[in-house]
């Protein structure tokens, strides 16, 4: 039985029995040192993540990859979250790493389980920061991502936008001892993130998404302005983010449905 993308990762974590853990998805193609060359800086550095720079995406010919991204002049050797902000930008990739599962039991970090394939690496991502993990980078691209049509990254459904939902529902119940109103902005940051990047894909309104959000807001409060400046936001970003729920409760509000519901 499929019991979706999150649960089928945290069942391998909690049966896992190294000291290390990684997420492959068998559609994909590593090269045998793959993993070897991540733990042998691990045994060196000890960090709490270790990962490659980027992915490959392919359809059917891996002769014709796509590097998805790569992060420049980022710290030699170990760091940590607060010393290269472009880590946290960059796409939310949790496939080309290994991370210690001392760190992420101590810190209470797995996956949501949203039904499907529906973006849970986004909320891990978001768990690993809380964490305060040290990090090492390694300036190689070795992970081939099969790209399907019927992935989370392509659907335009309402479905997929339901799960997003619960996905975040899911994750501020796990993470409730460490997330307030003071804490909150790195959440919300990733959030709008996400509601842009949807809005942008979709097919159908994602209205229900930045409603989500928007409630998010005011129960958590904005994010300052120098914490966006820190995101990498320019001015004229910052503006459309403390706009963006404005536009929301707008479109909300002409369409006469109770926001409060």
């Amino acid at each position: 039985m499929n019991t979706g993308y999150g649960h089928t990762c945290n069942l391998g974590i909690a049966h896992s029995s190294g000291d290390y853990i990684a997420v492959f998805e068998p559609d994909d193609l590593i090269p045998d040192d793959f993993y070897q060359v991540l733990l042998h800086h691990a045994n060196i550095t000890n960090a709490d993540i270790i990962k490659y720079n980027g992915i490959y995406k392919f359809n059917t010919n891996v002769d014709n990859k796509e590097r998805i991204f790569k992060l420049k002049n980022f710290p030699k050797g170990k760091f940590f979250k607060y010393d290269y902000p472009r880590f946290w930008i960059s796409h939310p990739a949790t496939i080309n790493a290994i991370y210690k599962k001392e760190f992420l039991y101590n810190n209470c970090i797995k996956y949501v389980e949203g039904a499907g394939a529906s973006y849970q690496d986004v909320q891990f991502l978001v768990s690993l920061f809380y964490g305060n993990p040290s990090i090492v980078l390694l300036d190689q691209c070795k992970y081939m991502y099969r790209h399907h049509n019927g992935q989370s990254v392509n659907q335009t459904s309402s479905n997929i936008l339901d799960n997003v939902i619960k996905n975040w529902k899911e994750f501020f119940v796990i993470s409730r001892e460490f997330i307030n109103r003071e804490s909150s902005w790195f959440a919300i940051i990733q959030m709008y993130r996400q509601c842009i990047s949807l809005e942008k894909r979709m097919v159908r309104n994602s209205n229900q998404l930045s409603i989500f959000y928007v409630k998010s807001l005011f129960r958590y409060g904005f994010p300052k302005i120098e914490q966006l400046r820190w995101f990498g936001f320019s001015k004229i970003d910052i503006v459309k983010f403390y706009l963006f729920p404005i536009r929301v409760l707008f479109l909300y509000l002409i369409s006469k449905t109770p926001f409060f519901s």
